[in-house]
């Protein structure tokens, strides 16, 4: 095998990560995409248009925006996405929403379901305990 030019071990490095942590469900179509950027990079391709695609994340768009409830109340900040949940710190507070009940709203984020937000203040408090 040819050594990589300057910069490129770091890179395959991280497409071999991205590799090994694919998630089961979504690993075919995933780990096609990726194992074919990772023989364009072996080649000396430009591979830096695939490398937005894997590290774009859907989610990033709903960080550090606010959070309204269905009454238009502000509830806190949305820091962060866990799984099929949005995390809202509200003062001292943590919140864990499933995402399925969050519409965008330009700028803000509104809850559009019934959630049950004492369930949600305890899941929010144990992923404050667990990643904080």
């Amino acid at each position: 095998m040819q050594p990589l030019p300057p910069g490129r071990s770091d890179l395959m490095s991280f497409i071999t990560l991205l590799l090994v942590k694919a998630s089961p469900k979504k690993k075919s179509k995933k780990v096609k995409k990726v194992k074919k950027i990772k023989k364009r990079a072996k080649q000396g391709g430009a591979v830096e248009e695939d490398m937005k695609w894997i590290m774009e994340d859907p989610h990033d768009e709903m960080f550090s925006r606010f959070v309204l409830d269905g009454g238009g109340k502000r509830l806190g900040e949305s820091i962060g996405v866990d799984g099929r949940y949005l995390i809202v710190k509200s003062k001292m507070k943590f919140y864990k929403i499933p995402l399925e009940a969050i519409a965008d709203e330009g700028d803000e984020l509104r809850i559009i379901r019934r959630v049950d937000m004492d369930r949600a203040r305890k899941l929010g408090e144990t992923w404050k305990k667990t990643n904080l």
